[in-house]
């Protein structure tokens, strides 16, 4: 079963509620990765000016863009300055990993992100890499 379709059955059981309160209760303090990829349309947003202060392991937050035009699963990637609290966007998911995140955040699951790989590139798909983790 490919990660998509584990994760397709994991939000049906759990909506359903055929998931038992045993596993659920020995799931919530641990976090999966669920993903890791690029960032896409970093070349569009605010990263270049918040480059020096990213930092690997630095959390990101994730919001669906379900009004986007052209990707009604889009998850938007911000980045929060510690300075002066202010959210900044640095892309998105990639179109072709975005949709069992979508979902999840759509059924008010608890996912989190991290920076993985910062690397100075003029290739921007090569700027950011990121981990996606859905709390148990």
């Amino acid at each position: 079963m490919n990660r998509r379709n584990l994760l397709k059955s994991l939000i049906s059981l759990t909506s359903l509620g055929l998931v038992s309160s045993q596993t659920k209760a020995a799931q919530t303090q641990e976090a999966f990765m669920l993903q890791t990829s690029p960032m896409a349309g970093y070349q569009y947003y605010q990263g270049d000016a918040v480059w020096t202060k990213l930092q690997v392991g630095s959390s990101l937050h994730l919001k669906v863009e379900s009004s986007n035009k052209y990707d009604t699963d889009a998850v938007e990637v911000y980045w929060q300055d510690s300075h002066n609290g202010e959210f900044v966007k640095l892309g998105y998911l990639p179109r072709k990993q975005n949709y069992a995140v979508s979902q999840l955040l759509q059924n008010q699951k608890k996912l989190t992100a991290k920076i993985m790989q910062l690397t100075d590139s003029n290739d921007p798909w090569e700027r950011v890499a990121l981990a996606v983790y859905m709390q148990g």
